[in-house]
């Protein structure tokens, strides 16, 4: 296989563009800011999680391919992942504490030691309490300066996560035509349950009950947006010369699909929550688009020594509880502070924690 991470496209830059839309949407929702009228509606258009699933299935898969064993493999993921989670959960933590959040809980010290390392480990406070058989709220309290924990992010890591695990017991398989199969396969239940849970209804189908919380945060309703990156990646050598160099053409496409559907249905739905046939072609239409600008125009080069999209990805909630644990909210300006804190933190977790352990990813 041919290495094509990190070599000649805008995936890096990409995947920090699409932290900026999170964090902007988040800043916007939670702080009650003026929403920036046309741009506002412009970036709902390339929403950031999605976009996020599908470079992990292209990266991820990319990365099994060009491991030398499956040690290797899981080394690289643990390294890229768990060093900064672990220190954002330990500040999320320390956080909660600081502001009373912890006070009067009945929990031992060696049940929270437990607790925060199943925390760490799957990303999940909710799987971390449940397994030693608390509530949050044996944990947490939300009447003191936090009224959220603060963060609201994490989920998507631990479906990031549970891809790590069920990507190479597919991938192993040598038999293209029942790997293709079993992907399809996954990718067909995927959309359906995720058809199902709109259906339903989303919010109240993810409270009825412990195994749909679970299902929430588990690879199976977004996997088929992991697997658009993955089948990309698995036929990269074939697709690549209709994709490069025609971004600009791509993303015309899809801007023209997305307006006409907002045109005529008044809506594109949501990938989570209001899934529909327009919305599945929308996201294709999508990750075509992606993946043809970030490997177009690559004489423009972006700096590649830096990336601040997993720690901006990680810290921008902190900040924004914290603006409203003091009561700041609805100013323009803060669109601003939360983006110059959050990249001021993101720069210190790169320099000091992410790139350090980026450097031991050499292992045979």
């Amino acid at each position: 296989m041919n290495k094509i991470v990190n070599h000649n496209n805008h995936l890096n830059f990409f995947r920090f563009l699409f932290a900026l839309q999170v964090l902007y949407f988040h800043t916007q929702g939670w702080l009650e800011l003026p929403k920036g009228g046309v741009m506002f509606d412009f970036l709902a258009l390339f929403p950031g999680v999605p976009l996020f699933f599908m470079v992990s299935g292209f990266l991820i898969a990319d990365s099994y391919l060009n491991s030398t064993s499956l040690k290797q493999y899981f080394v690289k993921r643990g390294l890229r992942i768990y060093p900064a989670l672990a220190l954002n959960i330990l500040i999320l933590e320390l956080a909660m504490y600081i502001g009373g959040n912890m006070t009067g809980n009945h929990i031992s010290i060696i049940q929270y030691i437990i607790y925060f390392f199943t925390y760490v480990a799957t990303a999940s406070n909710g799987i971390a309490s449940t397994l030693i058989g608390l509530k949050g709220t044996d944990i947490y309290s939300q009447s003191a300066f936090f009224h959220d924990y603060p963060s609201g992010v994490l989920w998507t890591l631990t479906v990031e996560l549970s891809f790590y695990l069920l990507l190479p017991m597919v991938l192993f398989l040598k038999n293209t035509k029942v790997k293709n199969t079993l992907l399809s396969l996954l990718v067909v239940v995927s959309i359906t349950i995720t058809l199902y849970i709109s259906s339903y209804g989303a919010k109240e189908f993810y409270e009825s009950s412990a195994i749909a919380k679970l299902l929430h945060i588990s690879i199976l309703p977004y996997f088929w947006i992991f697997g658009l990156g993955v089948f990309m990646r698995l036929y990269w050598e074939s697709i690549q010369k209709y994709l490069v160099g025609y971004g600009v053409y791509y993303l015309g496409a899809y801007l023209l699909y997305s307006f006409g559907v907002l045109y005529f249905f008044d809506t594109l739905g949501n990938y989570k929550t209001e899934l529909y046939f327009s919305t599945i072609v929308q996201t294709i239409l999508l990750a075509f688009a992606m993946f043809s600008m970030a490997f177009s125009y690559t004489k423009i080069k972006f700096n590649r020594k830096i990336d601040l999209s997993y720690s901006t990805y990680l810290y921008h909630m902190l900040i924004v509880q914290i603006l409203i644990g003091f009561g700041i909210t609805g100013s323009w300006y803060l669109y601003l502070v939360v983006t110059g804190a959050t990249f001021a933190i993101a720069y210190l977790s790169w320099t000091y924690v992410e790139k350090p352990m980026l450097k031991l990813k050499r292992v045979k």
